[in-house]
């Protein structure tokens, strides 16, 4: 569960889209910023270095990283959610 909660990170920082999934992912950028320096401090963001790295330490991400992934996590799932019971 906590390398998809960290896959979501990444996917969560790594989009720039409008509105409220914006302000999302910049509070992982913000939460997590730090670990991703400090686990990885030599990948590069091409070619999904930084996450496979992460991936690799995921045990040692900080809470704080944690939880605004999961949040993130929720309020996609919830912006899902509405869509497909408006489409209904």
């Amino acid at each position: 569960m906590e390398l998809r909660l960290f896959a979501a990170a990444g996917l969560a920082a790594g989009l720039i889209v409008a509105g409220s999934a914006q302000a999302a992912a910049s509070k992982v950028t913000l939460a997590c910023q730090a670990d991703f320096q400090k686990l990885c401090p030599t990948a590069t963001a091409k070619r999904g270095a930084v996450m496979r790295c992460v991936k690799a330490r995921v045990d040692q991400v900080s809470s704080d990283c944690q939880t605004a992934v999961k949040a993130a996590q929720e309020r996609t799932a919830a912006r899902k959610a509405a869509r497909a019971a408006n489409k209904a």
